[in-house]
């Protein structure tokens, strides 16, 4: 009996992420912006990459509003931020998104990824992960050995960065 309930509980999850993963591809972004917002408190893997996969979309209510939830993301799902999904990913929106994510975040992380983007093309993803990397800083965020060598790292690049932003 008891195995049963479980399984019919499983089912119904599984049903309800795939519900919302269609719901992520319906043609109102509003339909989309309220899948996002039931994927957020599912505080699931597969809903936690569903979220990832919805930060591209197109439409700035659904891509903000994933953004924001970024921030919540639990340690155990932390490293979609650092791949493909996130940091690494060819989207220039993805990955400022991504980058300002870390600063708004409540968790400790390690900066290399972020001091990674400092090299990025686009200025607006470099001057986000240094926001990023300045406010974690401030609220002893950063998982470092030596803090030192990230300050003159982040110094380095903020003095001889082109874009005044960014600087």
């Amino acid at each position: 009996m008891w195995l049963a309930l479980c399984m019919l509980a499983w089912g119904a999850i599984g049903e309800d992420l795939t519900s919302l993963r269609t719901a992520l591809t319906a043609s109102s972004k509003w339909t989309r912006r309220d899948a996002v917002r039931k994927l957020t408190q599912k505080k699931s893997e597969g809903a936690w990459e569903l979220l990832m996969d919805a930060l591209a979309d197109p439409a700035g209510e659904v891509a903000d509003t994933v953004q924001l939830a970024l921030a919540a993301i639990p340690p155990a799902c932390a490293e979609l931020l650092e791949g493909k999904r996130g940091l690494r990913s060819k989207d220039v929106w993805v990955r400022r998104r991504t980058a300002e994510a870390f600063g708004r975040g409540e968790r400790a992380f390690e900066p290399d990824a972020l001091l990674g983007l400092l090299s990025d093309r686009d200025p607006e993803v470099r001057r986000m992960a240094l926001w990023s990397l300045e406010r974690a800083c401030l609220e002893h965020r950063l998982l470092v050995d030596r803090p030192g060598k990230v300050a003159r790292r982040i110094e380095e690049r903020a003095l001889r960065d082109t874009d005044a932003s960014v600087r």
